[in-house]
């Protein structure tokens, strides 16, 4: 399992981020937490969160992280079977140097463990940047343990923040939010593959915490349809924003995003190439004003960040798999017909197939996907 693409990700949400008409956040829920990280080493970064929660504008005292981003992403796949050994071994990175970093974030990081225990909320104005920070730095913490033989100590640490990343995406407000939970949740489960590959013995030990926390779940658990009218209001938001205002047709621009929600939701259990195939219509001479301000709003598309919760279902699913193997005490040359016959919530929530199994490769796949989306047995 490997690097996914953070970036289109993020991209695909970009187009409309601003701030959103929402609820109020809790004075003890994450997004506080997460808003408070920069608070002076004396201060109380929760009560530092607390008053910036609601705040939009960047702070003087903004939250500093102590890292190489191109050092630190090396050593978030230096396991990753898909990346030539080569390329491994060219690792800017040592082993000394990431123990160096996690130490200079210490207290950082000792913060965001204390965040990990708070109630799930919307990210709100906690910056995503930093939280898909912490986040990668806490699974390059874990990846030190396990490579250093600690490895129940890194599992312990994978499930609590693994937990806390589910809470967090079970809040997401806006299309933004959900696209930055959605790099973390994949992070976390590349992560894990990684820590069960350098030491299967864990799936024995830990099989059935394991399979609680990989259950399989529908996209349900992720409401398109509350997204999609987050994702009008920007729409309006824009709308009263626009220069063009006086030349633009509110009704047809409410009817047309209507058709175009129903169309996410009830595409949102098919690929991306299925979701991102809605037209605005022909063009028309009386509405080519609202029909262009339409296309610019409808032109970020959701697929990628949908297609993203396929995968990390289809990651939680193979190792869901690779944990009843190991528990079942499944022989190799029975793989093929126990993944075929076994575990039918965990076929592809996109096609039904089931599990797949290259023994040249060892390797549990399902079919027409990428390569990095293998899990090693």
């Amino acid at each position: 399992m490997a690097k996914y693409p953070i970036v289109a990700i993020l991209l695909a949400a970009s187009a409309c981020a601003h701030a959103p008409e929402a609820q109020v956040i809790d004075e003890d829920a994450a997004a506080v937490g997460l808003r408070g990280l920069g608070a002076p080493p004396d201060a109380d970064f929760m009560q530092y969160g607390r008053g910036r929660v609601d705040k939009w504008e960047s702070d003087p005292d903004s939250v500093q992280v102590v890292w190489d981003p191109e050092k630190a992403g090396c050593w978030l796949w230096i396991d990753d079977s898909t990346v030539p050994p080569e390329d491994n071994a060219r690792c800017a990175a040592s082993e000394a140097e990431m123990v160096a970093m996690l130490r200079d974030n210490a207290l950082m990081l000792d913060r965001y463990r204390q965040v990990q225990r708070l109630k799930g909320s919307p990210l709100r104005a906690a910056r995503g940047t930093v939280f898909i920070t912490m986040s990668k730095l806490t699974d390059i913490d874990m990846t030190l343990d396990s490579r250093q033989g600690r490895h129940e100590q890194a599992l312990r640490k994978w499930t609590a923040h693994h937990a806390f990343l589910q809470r967090m995406s079970a809040e997401s407000e806006t299309w933004v939010e959900a696209a930055i939970n959605q790099v973390n949740l994949n992070l976390s489960l590349s992560t894990l593959e990684s820590l069960l590959w350098r030491a299967p013995e864990l799936a024995d030990r830990q099989a059935e915490d394991l399979l609680e926390v990989l259950r399989p779940s529908t996209m349900a658990r992720y409401d398109i349809a509350a997204l999609m009218r987050w994702g009008y209001k920007s729409v309006q938001n824009f709308y009263e924003k626009s220069l063009d205002r006086e030349f633009l047709a509110p009704n047809y621009i409410a009817n047309h995003y209507y058709r175009y929600s129903k169309h996410v939701v009830e595409s949102s259990e098919r690929p991306a190439s299925v979701i991102d195939t809605f037209d605005i219509g022909p063009h028309d001479p009386k509405f080519w004003p609202t029909q262009k301000f339409l296309a610019t709003q409808l032109a970020a598309r959701y697929g990628e960040i949908i297609n993203s919760m396929h995968r990390s279902s289809r990651s939680m699913r193979l190792l869901a798999m690779k944990v009843r193997i190991r528990q079942d005490k499944v022989p190799d040359d029975r793989i093929d017909e126990y993944v075929a016959t076994h575990g039918v919530e965990l076929r592809d929530p996109e096609s039904g197939i089931p599990v797949r199994w290259d023994s040249k490769k060892r390797v549990l796949y399902f079919e027409h996907t990428e390569p990095w989306e293998s899990v090693r047995l």
